[in-house]
This record gives structure tokens, sequence and C-alpha cells, in this order.
């Protein structure tokens, strides 16, 4: 179903960042699918699958605010999300522009070879791109909305103009679900638990659990990003259940994110995502 683009409010001037359609427009693939509750989902299992890839752990243990103020760092990446999907050509592109100065400023150092290495090293940035739209593709499966394999294809294409924004060689890209799938087990022997990957483990699954309402939600969660993994991966983690137990927890949440859909139609939402970015956009001054 093809998104019209959005209405905008009478207080958000054109002035903003959605004077047009952006880079992927109300008939992709992207669109349809980026602002349902479910996707985020795939953001929180991409980034548990990145940081098994060693030198990106590194990266974010070192350079990043991710470890003494977790919300803040997760909101920067959802807003860089946000501004490259729905927001105008020219506010993605700033965001694009912004994001790849601030990797290139950003190093840090091998802790066994002592090599020093820059965030845009392009096999991290692959990496990166690769288990996002990786998880994506698993969360619709697990969550909906079911994709046909020609809507699978579709969407991985529109994501080179992603891949190729945030620094990736775009040739190296994989553009269909069996290219992607091999890229990512092919990536598996290069994945570690490392020491510096325990702080990040603790962070986003508690050894403990406080079974009361305000965390109920956000457990469930976590159980469905650790289901998102495959085998291979949550056993590095060393977080692991019965398949039932996640199953269980995909069935009820599904339940949820349908219920979500109903109360907001994703048209409603694609809009909200749009004046989001018109009223803040990654990179942008105002």
């Amino acid at each position: 179903m093809a998104a019209p683009v959005s209405p905008r409010p009478k207080r958000i001037k054109f002035s903003g960042h959605t004077a047009d359609d952006g880079l992927f427009g109300p008939d992709s693939v992207t669109w349809r699918i980026s602002a349902l509750p479910q996707l985020g989902l795939a953001a929180h299992g991409a980034a548990m699958l990145q940081m098994l890839l060693p030198p990106v752990m590194h990266m974010i243990d070192q350079a990043s605010t991710f470890r003494t103020n977790p919300a803040s760092r997760a909101e920067l990446t959802a807003l860089f999300g946000r501004t490259l999907t729905y927001g105008d050509t020219a506010a993605a592109n700033r965001a694009a522009e912004v994001l790849a100065k601030i990797h290139h400023r950003v190093t840090a150092t091998d802790p066994v070879s002592a090599r020093t290495y820059h965030a845009d090293e392009p096999d991290l940035l692959l990496w990166v791109h690769n288990t996002l739209q990786w998880m994506v593709l698993r969360v619709t499966d697990s969550y909906g909305p079911a994709l046909s394999d020609a809507n699978k294809s579709t969407y991985l294409n529109e994501q080179v103009i992603a891949a190729r924004l945030t620094g990736c060689t775009v040739d190296d890209v994989p553009t269909t679900e069996k290219d992607l799938s091999a890229y990512i087990e092919g990536m598996t022997p290069r994945l570690a638990m490392g020491s510096d990957t325990i702080w990040f483990k603790k962070m986003v699954f508690p050894a403990r659990i406080v079974w009361r309402p305000a965390t109920y939600l956000p457990h469930m969660m976590g159980v469905a990003v650790a289901g998102l993994l495959n085998y291979e991966q949550r056993q590095l983690y060393g977080v692991d259940r019965p398949a039932w137990q996640f199953e269980t927890n995909r069935k009820i949440l599904k339940g949820i994110f349908e219920a979500e859909a109903r109360k907001v139609p994703v048209l409603s939402r694609i809009s909200l995502e749009r004046q989001k970015v018109d009223e803040k956009a990654f990179g942008s001054p105002h």
C-alpha cells in the first residue's frame, strides 16, 4: 500500500526538513515498514549483533557515550535513522555528512594488536548496515508485516541508497535475502564475546529480573531481541532459553504490535514520523 505525502501541520513551516519526499518516498517498502513499532526490535537486535564483532565493540567501549549515557546515544541513533528515512533530500544528505565526519574523527585501539583505527573503515560500516537489514527482515518475518520475496528484494535495493550515504562500498552491499544471509553466516567465525562486551551484556540482559508492571514489557522486549539472534549468536552471549519460551513471548508481543497497528494505522505513523523530522533532524542546526 502506497503512503501519500503526509499533511504538513499548520504550525510547521515549509522551512522544515520534509520539503520533498526524500530518498525513498511514499511508494517505497522502506516508508511502509520503518514507522511500525515492531521495527524498534530490529534496531535493538542489530545493536546486539553488532557488538559481537570485536572492532565494533572496542569502538563503542572506547569512543562512545553508550556506556555512560545509553538513552541519549540510542536517541541520536534513532534520530539519524528517522532523518535518513523520512527527511527530505537535503536533510538526509546533511545527516549523512555529519555522521561521516563523526565516524572519521573517532578512533579506537585494538587491545591485542595495538592497531588504532577509525570508525569509518568500510568493513565496519558494512557490518553495521547489513546487521540492521538482516534484523529488519527477521522482525518482519516474526512480527509482520509479512513481506514477499519481491518486497524483500525491493527493500534491500532501496537500502543501498542508505548504505552509500553512510560510507559503505556499494558493490559489497547484498541486495537479496540469500546474499545477506550468506554474509551474516560468513561473519560468524569473526564474532566473539570479549571482556569489553560484558558491560553491554549486563546492560541489555540484566541478571535479575524484577517482575513488576513497569519492567514486564521491557523484559519481554529483551527476550524478543534474544529470540531474533540465531543460535550461534545467542551462545556467544551465553543467553538462551527453550524454543517454546521464545515462541510464547513472540506470540504475545505480536498480538500487542497488531493491536497498536489497529489503533494507529501505518499512514498516520508515517505522518507522525515526518512531523518529528520537521521538528528535529539529525545534523541540522534548526
